[in-house]
């Protein structure tokens, strides 16, 4: 029995490419091996073509990605799965981030987890108004950390006190909320969404990839008192206390000088993959 394409990719007249998540064989799409794969292989295929701007959407009514497959997830048994799952994440959504060209993300329905760390990864966010449409990383929730990228890019896109206090919360926001809180870029009206989503590409294909200043850091004292409300309030669960270790040691990362932009960009990844597998494996260890 074959395994059903549950994400594909296609270039339109205008030279945008497309990759479209939608697996026949479920009502929403979750992140998993199987799904991973489809993307890198979309994602390499459209590398291969004469592509002005990438955009990224889902072919599902009301979910945008769910998040990872939690039974998946659940058959994770030891630190280095977790480890291994988190590294080909980052891996993944490393290729969109690095893309030759801007990739425009459209939300339509739940983004949730891995989704909004996939939105993340992308250059540009946009959003329908539909009251299905919520966005966010409620991870905490089930007692894992987002760990595929979601603490280092969502601090430097909002801050990282905003981020740590979404982070925290675990709640999803619907569109209009998280565009006001900065986590997208845009609200348009659900009809509208793929014609937005193309014009939002055509744009950035001709003046680039935008300009973004960087979130707001947060100091020592900040993040120590976030970890003693973490633990008279949440009995010392793992979970938020590895995200605020995730996201301070991030931040002092991003702090120290740098001789090139070539370092920069080598140091920055590397050593946020290894301190997020690491929290990603412990919390998954709490499950």
């Amino acid at each position: 029995m074959s395994t059903p394409v549950t994400v594909t990719s296609s270039v339109d007249a205008d030279g945008i490419g497309w990759i479209v998540f939608d697996d026949p064989a479920s009502r929403a799409n979750v992140f998993n091996p199987p799904t991973q794969a489809a993307l890198r292989a979309a994602i390499e295929t459209l590398a291969a073509q004469p592509v002005k701007a990438v955009v990224v959407l889902s072919g599902k009514e009301k979910i945008f990605i769910a998040g990872a497959d939690l039974k998946w997830l659940g058959k994770i048994a030891t630190p280095a799965e977790g480890q291994d799952a988190s590294r080909a994440g980052h891996a993944l959504f490393g290729m969109l981030e690095q893309f030759k060209v801007p990739v425009v993300c459209a939300i339509h329905g739940a983004c949730a987890g891995g989704g909004y760390e996939l939105a993340l990864a992308c250059h540009w966010r946009l959003a329908s108004d539909a009251k299905e449409t919520v966005i966010g990383l409620p991870e905490v929730g089930i007692g894992l950390i987002p760990g595929w990228g979601g603490c280092a890019r969502l601090p430097r896109l909002i801050g990282a006190k905003a981020a740590v206090e979404h982070i925290l919360k675990a709640q999803l926001l619907p569109a209009p909320e998280a565009h006001r809180a900065g986590l997208i870029d845009e609200v348009v009206p659900a009809a509208e969404l793929k014609a937005r989503a193309k014009a939002a590409a055509l744009r950035l294909a001709a003046s680039g990839r935008p300009a973004r200043t960087a979130g707001q850091p947060a100091d020592a004292a900040f993040f120590a008192e976030q970890r003693k409300t973490a633990l008279a309030r949440l009995r010392g669960q793992p979970a938020p206390l590895a995200v605020l270790d995730t996201v301070e040691q991030g931040a002092a990362h991003r702090s120290r000088p740098r001789s090139s932009s070539r370092r920069r960009g080598s140091a920055r990844s590397r050593p946020a993959t290894s301190r997020t597998t690491s929290s990603t494996s412990s919390s998954l260890r709490t499950r």
